[in-house]
């Protein structure tokens, strides 16, 4: 699951969403970037998870799911049967704002993604204080907490300030609300090593 995708490309939306329209370049621009974002992702993501296991003793528990590529918008969902990857943002022909490099993105996007699957995989919820305390908060909010504090630690860790920086601007200025404030509990409220503290005592 770390290193290997493997790809189901569909193209209709999910429901309830509002649907672009996938055309012929948007499929061939697809074609031209999924095997270069691929390969990166192969070589960088033994790099990222390896700080994950080392860091909390556990993997995932599924070593295979199935990698959907989705056109229709930029909705991202990691669940216990499939990856689903909204991957329109990479081959529109303006990338958004904060996309400075197309492959640290998907990397950065799939890590966040497979982050959910490892979180729900390891973490029991019911255990955590933490969000015991920002039950308040809703469910998109309650769910990155965790993994926003991993993602920052595991890019501290690799000295990589720049897919920090990019990730901070992301969460910062152009994602909904609820990653906004998940990031702020995250840096300006309890900080990312009380949270990964909270990550190890909740964990199965």
């Amino acid at each position: 699951i770390v290193g290997n995708l493997v790809f189901r490309k569909i193209d209709y939306p999910f429901k309830g969403c509002n649907f672009k329209t996938v055309n012929a370049e948007l499929k061939q621009e697809l074609a031209t970037q999924l095997p270069i974002l691929t390969e990166a992702w192969k070589q960088r993501a033994p790099l990222l998870f390896n700080q994950v296991f080392s860091c909390f003793k556990r993997g995932f528990k599924k070593p295979k799911r199935s990698t959907i590529i989705y056109l229709g918008q930029d909705a991202s969902y990691g669940s216990s049967r499939f990856l689903i990857l909204g991957l329109r943002r990479f081959i529109e022909p303006k990338p958004y704002a904060w996309i400075t490099s197309r492959e640290d993105s998907f990397i950065d996007l799939v890590f966040h993604e497979l982050l959910h699957i490892w979180i729900d995989d390891n973490v029991n919820i019911k255990r955590s204080a933490l969000l015991t305390k920002y039950s308040c908060e809703n469910s998109h909010v309650r769910d990155h907490i965790h993994l926003m504090a991993i993602q920052k630690m595991v890019y501290l860790k690799l000295h990589r300030q720049d897919l920090l920086d990019m990730i901070d601007e992301a969460y910062r200025k152009f994602s909904p609300p609820a990653y906004q404030r998940a990031w702020e509990i995250v840096n300006n409220i309890e900080g990312y090593k009380a949270i990964l503290e909270d990550v190890i005592v909740s964990l199965n």
